[in-house]
C-alpha cells in the first residue's frame, strides 16, 4: 500500500496522492466503516470485487495497535453528505515530537514551574533555538515560541513499553497493547491535567506514584490510568467537545490558564441592556449577533459562567454588563476584569445558551437563580410595592429575590425572564422620572448618631430616609454590618474582640487582629486553586458522617437527620412562597386555613 486509495461505493479505486508522510487514509461514502475490523471486512464481503478483497487484506495485515480517527473531510472528486468520514491510522512515527517517559516528565514540571509565550529564558537571558518546534524548556522553565502568528497544534507521542493503552468500546474488535500514548499540544495543558500526565509517566517507568509510598502499580491498571486521561479536562477542548459533564468539569475548564484566544478587559455598567446581553468595544464589531461565555476570574462563586449575546458596540474599550448580573460575578464596576470566550462550533454554543444563559434555564442549583435584583431594583420595588401591577405575584414582606423565587417556581425560566426586564424598564422610569433618590453627607451623620445611641431602636427612631430604606429593601447590607460600621466589630476567628468600629477607628493592636484574621480567610479561600480541592473538602466533610440502627444521620454524636430515608427539603421542588401561592390560587382556600403555614 505505497498509495492512498478513494472509493466510493462500488466505483472504481481512484488512487490519490500520499500526503504529508502519514499512514494510508481510506475515503468513503458509508458511516458503517468507523469501526475497522469488524464494518470494513463487513463490507468488503457485500461487495466481492478483486479491488476490495485486496484493501480488505491489506488492512487485516496491518498489526492494529494504533488510535483510530473518525472526522469529517471534504473532497473535490465527489459532493459531501453526511455519511462521508476519513478514517486515519496514527503511529508513533506520525507525531513529529516523540518523547520517553522521563523527558515527558521534565517537560511536565519545567510547564508547572513556569510557562509564557517569549524567544528569551528569563532566567540566564539566552536566546532560545526552538528549532522545528513550538516549544522549548530552559533553566527548569517552558516557553512557547513566540514570533509565529498562528500555533499550529502538535501532538506529542510518548512509548510505553508494551503498556496496554486502549479506547473503551474498541476492546471488542481490536488488539489494543499499544506501545505509546499521545498527548495534546502543551498549549491546552492546565496543572490538573500535568498532574494526571505525569502519574501516567510514572506507573510506565515502574516508579511509586508519591514519595510518601513505594507501592508499584501493576501493568493491569492500565485501564484506569487511560480512563484519567480520556476524562482530563482540557483547557480549550473540553469546552468544544462538550460543555456540560461533570460538575467541576466547567470549573476546571474556567479556573485553568486563559487560552491565548479568548479576551479579557474590565466592565462597566450598562443599565440599557436586558439581563442577557452584552455591548463590547468597536473593535469587536464581527461579534455582535454571536454568544459568548462570561466569566469573571477569579471567582469562588461555583457558577460564576454565563451565557451572554452580543447586541451591539461603543466607544470605550471596556465590555458593558447589565446590573443584573452584578451579584452572579461578583463585580461592582471598579476595574473588575472578565473574561470572554468564544464558541468555534454550533454544537457547543447550542448547549452553553440553553444551560448558561438565564432567558432558558434561569435556575441554578447554587445560586438559585442565575439574575438577582440590583439595588435600585430592590429599593424601587420596596417603594412603589402598591403601584406594581406586572407582577402575577408579590411577596408580602416585600422582598424582591423571593418574588422572583417563586415566580420561576410558578411560570418557569421564560416567564421570569420577562419580568425581570419589565421589573428593570420600570425601576429605570422611576428613578429617572419620578423621585431623586440619593444620601446625604447630613443624613449618614445623623444615622451614624442616632444609631450608635441606641441600635436596638434603630427601625423606630428613623422610619424614612434614603440610607434607611436602602437598608431595609436589603440593597445595602445588614442592620449587623451596618453595626460594626458605628457600633463594634465584634468577635474575630480567634476569640478576640473589637469594641471599636470602622468609623471610630480601631488602636494597633486591634488592626493587627482584624488583619490577621482577614489574611487566614485570603488563604483559605486561595485553596480553591490548588488540585483536588473540591473532592479533598467533601472527604474530609463525610469522613465522620454514618447511619446508625435506628436509621439517623449522625456526625459522631450528633444528629444530623432524624430520617435518612424518608427526609426531603420541600425547597427542593418549590420555595414556601410557592407553596403558599398554589394553595391560595389552586385550592381556592381561605386565607385562615393555611395562614398557619408559615
Amino acid at each position: 500500500m505505497d498509495e492512498d486509495f478513494t472509493f466510493l461505493d462500488n466505483r472504481p479505486i481512484v488512487p490519490r496522492a500520499r500526503e504529508s508522510a502519514r499512514w494510508p487514509y481510506l475515503w468513503a461514502t458509508t458511516g458503517r466503516l468507523i469501526d475497522l475490523h469488524e464494518n470494513v471486512s463487513k463490507y468488503v464481503l457485500e461487495n466481492m470485487t478483486e479491488d476490495w478483497k485486496k484493501i480488505n487484506d491489506a488492512i487485516e495485515s496491518l498489526n492494529i495497535t494504533t488510535l483510530i480517527y473518525v472526522e469529517k473531510r471534504p473532497d473535490a472528486l465527489f459532493q459531501m453528505h453526511k455519511e462521508e468520514y476519513t478514517i486515519s491510522l496514527l503511529k508513533p512515527t506520525d507525531c513529529k515530537i516523540r518523547l520517553t517517559p522521563p523527558e515527558m516528565i521534565h517537560l511536565l514540571k519545567a510547564w508547572r514551574n513556569k510557562h509564557t509565550f517569549s524567544n528569551t529564558c528569563s532566567t540566564c537571558c539566552r536566546k532560545l533555538d526552538f528549532g522545528s518546534f513550538n516549544f522549548k524548556t530552559c533553566c527548569n522553565q517552558f516557553y512557547y515560541l513566540k514570533t509565529r502568528s498562528n500555533h499550529p497544534v502538535e501532538s506529542i507521542a510518548v512509548e510505553t513499553r508494551r503498556y496496554t493503552f486502549a479506547l473503551p468500546h474498541l476492546l471488542k474488535h481490536t488488539s489494543s497493547d499499544q506501545e505509546f500514548v499521545v498527548f495534546n499540544d502543551p498549549l491546552y495543558w492546565q496543572v490538573s491535567t500535568t498532574l494526571i500526565y505525569e502519574k501516567v509517566m510514572k506507573f510506565v517507568m515502574g516508579h511509586p506514584m508519591t514519595r510518601r509510598t513505594q507501592d508499584v502499580q501493576p501493568p493491569e491498571k492500565s485501564h484506569f490510568f487511560y480512563k484519567q486521561l480520556q476524562e482530563a479536562p482540557l483547557n480549550h477542548g473540553s469546552m468544544v467537545r462538550r460543555s456540560c459533564g461533570k460538575t467541576t468539569l466547567m470549573r476546571q475548564y474556567v479556573f485553568g490558564k486563559r487560552c491565548i484566544l479568548s479576551m479579557r478587559g474590565t466592565i462597566s455598567a450598562d443599565s440599557s441592556l436586558e439581563p442577557n446581553e452584552l455591548r463590547v468595544s468597536t473593535k469587536l464589531t464581527h461579534l455582535v449577533g454571536q454568544h459568548v461565555l462570561v466569566n469573571r476570574m477569579p471567582s469562588l462563586q461555583p457558577e460564576n459562567v454565563l451565557d451572554l449575546k452580543v447586541v451591539g458596540t461603543w466607544q470605550a474599550d471596556c465590555f458593558g454588563l447589565p446590573l443584573e448580573v452584578l451579584e452572579s460575578l461578583h463585580a461592582d464596576f471598579d476595574g473588575d476584569e472578565i473574561n470572554v470566550w468564544i464558541f468555534e462550533n454550533m454544537q457547543s454554543r447550542a448547549e452553553c445558551m440553553f444551560l448558561l444563559n438565564s432567558r432558558f434555564q434561569m435556575g441554578s442549583k447554587i445560586t438559585g437563580l442565575k439574575l438577582s435584583p440590583c439595588q435600585d431594583m430592590l429599593v424601587v420595588f420596596y417603594l412603589m410595592y402598591d403601584r406594581i401591577n406586572f407582577l402575577p405575584y408579590k411577596d408580602p414582606h416585600k422582598d424582591l429575590k423571593k418574588t422572583f423565587r417563586t415566580l420561576y417556581d410558578l411560570y418557569g425560566s421564560e416567564k421570569t425572564y420577562q419580568w425581570f426586564n419589565e421589573m428593570r424598564l420600570y425601576y429605570l422610569d422611576v428613578l429617572q422620572n419620578q423621585i431623586v433618590f440619593a444620601t446625604t453627607l447630613e443624613e449618614i451623620l445623623n444615622l451614624v448618631e442616632r444609631a450608635k445611641k441606641s441600635f436596638s431602636k434603630f427601625q423606630k427612631k428613623i422610619p424614612e430616609g434614603c440610607l434607611t430604606t436602602q437598608v431595609l429593601s436589603k440593597a445595602k447590607g445588614s442592620f449587623y454590618h451596618l453595626y460594626q460600621m458605628v457600633g463594634s466589630i465584634g468577635y474575630q476567628h480567634y476569640n478576640i474582640n473589637i469594641k471599636n468600629s470602622f468609623w471610630d477607628g480601631l488602636n494597633p493592636c486591634e488592626a493587627v487582629a482584624h488583619a490577621t484574621t482577614s489574611f487566614d480567610a485570603l488563604l483559605q479561600s486561595g485553596k480553591i486553586w490548588e488540585p483536588g480541592y473540591g473532592y479533598s473538602k467533601s472527604v474530609y466533610n463525610l469522613q465522620g458522617l454514618y447511619v446508625d440502627y435506628r436509621g439517623r444521620l449522625m456526625d459522631g454524636k450528633r444528629m444530623i437527620e432524624k430520617d435518612v430515608l424518608n427526609t426531603m427539603d420541600c425547597t427542593d421542588l418549590l420555595s414556601d412562597g410557592a407553596f403558599l401561592e398554589l394553595i391560595r390560587t389552586k385550592l381556592k382556600c381561605r386565607k385562615r386555613k393555611y395562614s398557619n403555614i408559615n
